[in-house]
């Protein structure tokens, strides 16, 4: 298993922690360190802008999510092992 799935391997409602805590840590030091954001509201519409646009350019390059399933904008990702794919072909 490489570095990149074991960290993706702890999910909350089968989502990638890992995954969310680098996006809101990226947003977090853009926002403050480019944008110079220094009220919590400013940082709070940033980070929802954020991970808004992850959620789009996912969807524009056809790229199945949890949270774009739960969005209703794509259909359930699939799961299966790497090992399992390569099993298939």
């Amino acid at each position: 298993m490489t570095l990149i799935k074991t960290l993706r391997t702890p999910k909350l409602f089968n989502i990638a922690i890992f995954d969310c805590v680098a996006t809101l840590i990226s947003a977090i030091l853009i926002g403050k360190y480019i944008f110079k954001f220094n009220n919590i509201f400013d940082m709070t519409i940033w980070i929802i802008i954020v991970f808004a646009f992850g959620v789009f350019i996912h969807y524009l390059f056809d790229i199945n999510t949890m949270v774009g399933y739960y969005l209703g904008i794509n259909d359930k990702p699939d799961r299966k092992d790497d090992n399992q794919k390569m099993n298939m072909n």
